[in-house]
């Protein structure tokens, strides 16, 4: 049965990867201690001073996501310089999840549910940031054409290296990723194995292609509100996504709340399932101890699959942590 597995923050929660509303203060609390004597130090506190001034009720992807909508509305800010709001953001996004997870070299619980529960005809759509999934395996499928940047290669003859696809299971990460790369000046993507993006970012190194523009890390959003030419570098991978979710058998969502915001996930799913002639099975998996708690959960997920497509079948739901999922899907 072809599944395609949607995974969501809570995925990564128990690895100790922040969650949306948790962000921001851990965020503050790298600047004021792991950070603090960064070369852009002034640059980050001007973010905090930013979003304390006018944004506090904001989450991080809320804060984010207006940003981009500032930035692609010509707004601006007498005080304040949006386009260096935003780069130093999305290092200090990465910075924070580099940070909570330093003493992660591997995750236990990915390694378990990618090796036991996921197969050959599978596909991975991760709609979160972090590398937890990626480190668990060596080879490469992203879903979409990337240059490989070797952080071991100095000097001015680095080699580009195109890699071919090693690894059978796509990883689609809709929102960018720690280790996608981009240039500034030209339109060749990079990646990099495992954690040695921020060393790239650290280095302020050049893009070795044309030698000219900045390297930056590629994410996006979740919300309508995406800077469209960081979006357009993604669109492969959504191309993907669609048709993987045209053809798949069963769509599960594991640790993925379905949030409003995520329109533009909401608007793939619509897209995809009303293209198809029959429906998948749908199953969620998510953690909630309290029965009052489950019913707002599915309430919330009828909602919205009402207003995405008429389902066949209702939603099937299970409740176990993303630790405990290899042996619940073993049982059921």
């Amino acid at each position: 049965m072809k599944t395609v597995y949607v995974l969501g923050a809570g995925c990564s929660c128990e690895d100790n990867t922040p969650l949306v509303n948790d962000f921001f203060p851990k965020l503050e609390k790298i600047v004021d201690t792991v950070l603090k004597n960064h070369q852009d130090i002034a640059g980050f506190n001007e973010i905090i001073e930013f979003k304390h001034s006018l944004f506090n009720d904001f989450n991080i992807e809320e804060f984010f996501s207006i940003i981009d909508f500032y930035i692609s509305m010509g707004v601006y800010f007498k005080h304040f310089n949006l386009k260096s709001i935003r780069d130093k953001l999305v290092y200090l996004i990465a910075s924070t999840i580099r940070y909570s997870l330093a003493n992660k070299s591997e995750s236990k619980n990915y390694k378990e549910f990618y090796s036991e529960i996921v197969t050959d005809e599978d596909t991975i759509i991760s709609l979160n940031w972090d590398l937890m999934i990626d480190n668990i395996r060596e080879g490469v499928n992203y879903g979409a054409v990337f240059a490989k940047y070797n952080l071991d290669d100095v000097g001015d003859n680095i080699a580009i290296e195109l890699p071919e696809r090693t690894e059978k299971i796509p990883i689609l990460k809709l929102h960018g990723s720690l280790n996608f790369i981009d240039c500034t000046n030209c339109d060749i993507r990079y990646f990099s194995y495992k954690r040695k993006a921020m060393e790239i970012f650290d280095e302020k190194r050049k893009c070795p292609s044309c030698d000219k523009g900045n390297l930056k890390i590629l994410l996006i959003p979740p919300t309508t509100f995406k800077n469209l030419d960081n979006f357009k570098k993604l669109k492969e991978i959504w191309g993907a996504a669609f048709n993987k979710l045209v053809n798949c058998d069963r769509i599960r969502f594991v640790g993925y709340s379905l949030p409003t915001a995520d329109v533009d996930f909401r608007h793939l799913l619509k897209a995809a399932l009303n293209y198809r002639k029959s429906l998948p099975i749908i199953e969620v998996y998510d953690y909630k101890r309290k029965n009052r708690e489950r019913v707002d959960f599915e309430n919330h997920y009828n909602r919205a699959f009402d207003e995405i497509t008429n389902l066949e079948k209702p939603i099937i739901f299970h409740y176990t942590k993303f630790s405990e999922i290899v042996n619940y899907i073993h049982q059921v």
